[in-house]
């Protein structure tokens, strides 16, 4: 589902701010959590049950839902009993080994996550399902954020949030206050503040155990749950089996010590010195950073820069490496003049700092372990020369002695290190600013059975998880299971300085977006709009159109490149074809001269595409509404009508008539009525996934993959990818560049030696489709194979080709037209170079590395199979297809495409396409958001890195004509820059297919849609997916 990012713009601090906003599990509907009646009679130390399922993303796992009761204060014999969620999530093998306990960090964060939440903020599945093979999952809520009593303080809430400098005494004591003042309120409403420490959540973990049966467990502690799990380890020893503690937190250690942080900035500015590229940029890291923070100014832009939240932002934002990266960059970027990047940061203070932590819990943990009365907090956290001082625990350790949290120390034992025998693995990274990695140094030497994993060049608890999860997952099961500490899977990645995304970029859109006057989200991508006199409908001109003079009963627009005229024009008639003529003679063109060449659909329209002879052509879109037919007839060269630009199919599809105000939805709800609104359940089918930053936050699958056979689409139906695999053949080229084996500015004829080298058309060019290579209207349809038939051999079309090639249509790299051609050119470019064909070249250096184990050129697997969509076109259109391809082809097979008429639509037998290289992919979307995940981060996905971020961004430049005009399109992307959100794109259709992948680069996310149906308003449908995106991101 949508949610707001796990890891957004703000990238890794959000990751932890989602975990601590989210709700008590007990408020959460739909959940089987015994009753209030159920528990009425329960004793202290008593764990209601009630078996359950835990579902999510459509898997369901046997769960336990109960409820712990326990007293609120143990050290008092009549302290009241308060109630706690716990949910057991049962292994799926047999035989099941030591439970798994969560311990989660914070403190100030829940430690339940019901199914029901973990799904609208966008999992899929439980995230630690890869544990169930061989265990049951354990998470028993922490006192005081879930539960009956909540410690959340909007006294503090309110405190944090100042209009300048949060940093300043004056507003550290007006902090300390509001925490005195929530706790004296607390102790009013008869909540004990002594029962919400370490100790007695470690008791409430006990008491579940034992509740349970289980004789001894494991435990899983990132980041803060680490210390809670070293002092469990100190007082129950005998009931824990293996300990494992992610981003280490010894005792001592909730103060960040500024010391540190300057250590952890000079290592971070190491690793610059040794990056080219960052070097490049700002030759001293630290000084970069000292001399920006002496001069900041006031305000950018109207928005105020704050220096002392932009300190705070800054330190949570070093906690994970790919937000360190944007935060560095915007540092450079405002040495340079632009501040734009650390206003965001300021900004971003105030819209997540303040409801960020259940703040009562917070102070209550770290207060009874580490206050220290006798130290100066305020004073020692921000020392003279200091690079950014320790800014978070300066507002929270100096707010905090100047009021107070008056909670009972827990045992001087637990605060200081003592040795324990209880096997512990300590995982750390190099570059972990919350839980620095001498911390986990400072601890082994006190774990008789412990062993230290220090991975380089990761920091926090994310990291290490994420970067490279296969890895991660082999480390803690081998160790779970055997005993056995094997980080064996974990391969070397340096820090990547060079962010996919920076702050500077979503400030200015943001800017952009205000000065347009656009109060909430864009409602659609629309450039510079046409309205129709007379108020019947409006049309966005995207791209280079300039209106030309008529008589007034049309109008007329031309396109600088590719150049062509459309007229828009409107006549008298419910018939489409009377119509249309009309509309052709009233724009001085003789119906008659035509030669209709090819027919098709494209949301509301109908089109048609003509040849004028002698190298011109006619496209026309037309549609009919309400007595009158709507014509857009588009002239100029048959190169241009036949294979429209990206900006002109932009611009027809942008058209919206008065009666039909397109409203885009702004909420999944929405989005999904809208989808059901022409999907529903019925055939044919339609799914789409979403990946927002490094996340894949949206999969679903609606209608019918498959009707005649009753088979429901989800989003693992396997498609056709059509014309979306041409970003494939791009990405193999930039491989191949980066490997310094293939010059994009060569010709072609340096690689393929068949082709002619009196034209010298470059790879660049084939990639921007500036070639003028043409593509002829029977290309496709010749090269359909069945699924029992071998694959065309794109070698043999691209030398029959080469040999038949009379010079191009255009002069290459004036102007652009697309053309399947060039893709398949590309390919054997692939193979020649890297010495393996094409299909296994993709397969290698791709699909395997991205975990695309359901996407290939072939069916290539029964999953495959059992999930293929079966392409669906209107019923009847059948006997016109048959006799198409037979004309086309001449083999007399067009009927074998066909499986069977069922209703109003023919089903087809599962083909493949034309050439590899050009179409030829199939797969799920869940696979192909893989594939688009790594382009919209930097290369690189889950840890796995394809293309390095200098080619993902060659890729995303827009390259322009000999003239200097923009041809529309980059090394593979079509590219829409004239519009408010711009975006990349690539799509894809045939008969039974139509596809689309498209990127935001400045707002971080991408969306990927398939289909087994080429009617659909694709473009509308990626459209409205992209709008429910800005309105999320809009909203936080």
């Amino acid at each position: 589902m949508f949610q707001s990012r796990k890891r957004s713009v703000l990238s890794s601090f959000v990751a932890v701010m989602l975990l601590a906003c989210l709700v008590p599990v007990g408020s959460v509907a739909g959940t089987t959590f015994p009753s209030g009646e159920e528990i009425a009679d329960a004793k202290a130390g008593d764990l209601i049950l009630k078996a359950g399922t835990y579902e999510i993303g459509g898997k369901s796992y046997r769960a336990d839902y109960g409820t712990l009761v326990v007293p609120e204060n143990r050290n008092k014999d009549d302290s009241r009993l308060i109630q706690l969620p716990v949910i057991r999530i049962h292994a799926t093998g047999e035989n099941p080994a030591e439970p798994v306990f969560l311990l989660v960090g914070g403190p100030g964060a829940p430690n339940v996550f019901s199914a029901e939440r973990l799904a609208r903020i966008g999992f899929d599945d439980f995230p630690k399902a890869w544990l169930l093979d061989h265990h049951d999952f354990v998470m028993v809520g922490y006192r005081g954020v879930d539960g009956s009593i909540s410690l959340n303080l909007p006294e503090v809430a309110e405190a944090v949030q100042v209009e300048k400098n949060p940093l300043s005494s004056e507003n550290l004591e007006k902090l300390g206050k509001a925490y005195l003042t929530a706790f004296q309120r607390l102790k009013r409403e008869g909540v004990d503040i002594d029962g919400y420490t370490m100790v007695e959540v470690i008791d409430d973990m006990e008491a579940a155990r034992k509740e349970l049966g289980y004789e001894k467990i494991n435990l899983y502690s990132p980041s803060y749950g680490s210390r809670v799990a070293y002092i469990y380890s100190l007082r129950y020893p005998d009931s824990i089996h293996r300990s494992l503690m992610v981003s280490v937190n010894p005792p001592g250690h909730f103060v960040w010590e500024p010391e540190m942080v300057d250590s952890q900035l000079r290592y971070y500015a190491d690793l610059w010195e040794k990056d080219p590229v960052a070097v490049s940029k700002s030759p001293d890291l630290v000084k970069t950073m000292q001399n920006v923070l002496k001069t900041l100014p006031r305000e950018w832009e109207g928005f105020r820069i704050d220096p002392g939240k932009v300190k705070i932002t800054t330190f949570m934002q070093l906690m994970h490496r790919a937000s360190a990266a944007q935060v560095f960059d915007a540092y450079v970027a405002a040495e340079k003049g632009d501040y734009s990047g650390l206003a965001y940061l300021s900004v971003a203070y105030d819209k997540i700092i303040p409801n960020s932590s259940n703040w009562g819990e917070r102070a209550s943990k770290a207060v009874s372990a580490d206050y220290d009365p006798k130290r100066d907090y305020e004073a020692e956290t921000d020392p003279a020369g200091s690079i950014i001082g320790s800014p978070v625990s300066k507002q929270d350790w100096g707010s905090l002695e100047k009021g107070g949290w008056p909670i009972k120390p827990i045992p001087k034992e637990y605060r200081k290190l003592q040795y324990s025998d209880v096997e512990t693995l300590l995982v750390n990274g190099s570059i972990d600013f919350a839980t620095p990695a001498e911390s986990a140094k400072e601890l082994l030497p006190y774990l008789r059975n412990g062993k230290l994993v220090i991975l380089a060049e990761m920091a926090h608890v994310s990291d290490l998880e994420n970067i490279q999860p296969q890895a991660f997952q082999h480390l803690v099961e081998r160790f779970y299971l055997e005993g056995i500490v094997d980080d064996s899977k974990f391969t070397y990645e340096p820090m990547n300085f060079t962010p996919s995304q920076t702050f500077q970029d979503i400030a200015k859109q943001f800017v952009e977006q205000a000065a347009r006057g656009a109060a909430g989200p864009a409602s659609a991508e629309r450039g510079n709009v046409y309205e129709d006199p007379e108020g019947r409908f409006s049309i966005p001109l995207v791209g280079d159109w300039t209106e030309v003079k008529t008589d007034g009963t049309y109008a007329k627009f031309a396109l600088a490149t590719p150049p062509l005229d459309m007229y828009i024009v409107t006549a008298e008639s419910s018939d489409l074809e009377a119509g249309m003529d009309e509309a052709l003679r009233q724009v001085g063109i003789d119906p008659g001269a035509l030669t209709l060449q090819d027919t098709g659909k494209y949301g509301n329209w109908n089109l048609f595409y003509y040849s004028f002879g002698d190298g011109k052509g006619v496209t026309v879109p037309a549609q009919v509404k309400d007595e009158t037919t709507y014509c857009l007839i588009i002239t100029g060269d048959e190169v241009f009508t036949m294979d429209p630009s990206a900006n002109l199919v932009k611009t027809v599809g942008g058209f919206a008539l008065a009666s039909e105000e397109v409203i885009l939805p702004t909420t999944v709800d929405e989005f999904e009525a809208y989808i059901n609104s022409f999907v529903g359940d019925k055939p044919p089918a339609l799914s789409i996934a979403i990946a927002l930053g490094s996340d894949v936050i949206y999969t679903k699958g609606f209608g019918m993959a498959d009707g005649p056979k009753g088979m429901v689409a989800t989003a693992d139906t396997v498609y056709q990818w059509s014309s979306m695999s041409k970003i494939v053949s791009a990405t193999a080229i930039m491989q191949l560049r980066e490997k310094g084996l293939l010059d994009l500015d060569a010709p072609v004829s340096q690689y393929l030696d068949y082709f002619p080298a009196q034209y010298p058309i470059t790879v660049r060019q084939i990639e921007s489709h500036s070639s003028g290579i043409p593509e002829p209207a029977d290309f496709v349809v010749q090269y359909l194979t069945l699924e029992d038939q071998p694959l065309p051999d794109p070698d043999q079309i691209a030398r029959r080709f080469s040999k038949e090639f009379t010079g191009p249509g255009f002069e290459p790299g004036s102007a652009s037209a697309y053309s399947s051609l060039n893709s398949v050119i590309l390919g054997q470019i692939v193979a020649e170079v890297s010495g393996m064909s094409y299909i296994e070249y993709v397969r290698e250096n791709i699909l395997i590395p991205l975990g695309m184990e359901n996407t290939d050129f072939i069916y290539a697997s029964d999953a495959m199979i059992e999930k293929a969509a079966a392409g669906a076109f209107a019923a009847n259109e059948a006997e016109a297809v048959i006799a198409m391809v037979d004309e086309i082809r001449g083999r007399g097979d067009g009927a074998d495409f066909v499986r069977e008429v069922d209703g109003d639509l023919a089903w087809m037998n599962r083909f493949r396409v034309f050439a590899p290289a050009g179409g030829g992919l199939i797969g799920p979307v869940t696979e192909a958001i893989r594939f688009l995940g790594a382009h919209l981060n930097g290369g690189e996905f889950e840890g796995v890195r394809i293309l390095s971020p200098e080619s993902v961004s060659l890729m995303r430049e827009m390259l322009l004509s000999n003239t200097g005009t923009p041809l529309g399109f980059g090394i593979g992307w079509i590219i829409l820059d004239e519009v408010p959100h711009p975006y990349v794109e690539h799509p894809g259709s045939g008969y039974g297919s139509q596809a689309l992948m498209r990127l935001y680069p400045n707002e971080g996310f991408a969306v990927v849609i398939m289909s087994n149906f080429e009617g659909y308003d694709h473009e509308g449908v990626v459209d409205a997916a992209a709008n429910v995106v800005f309105s999320m991101l809009e909203g936080r």
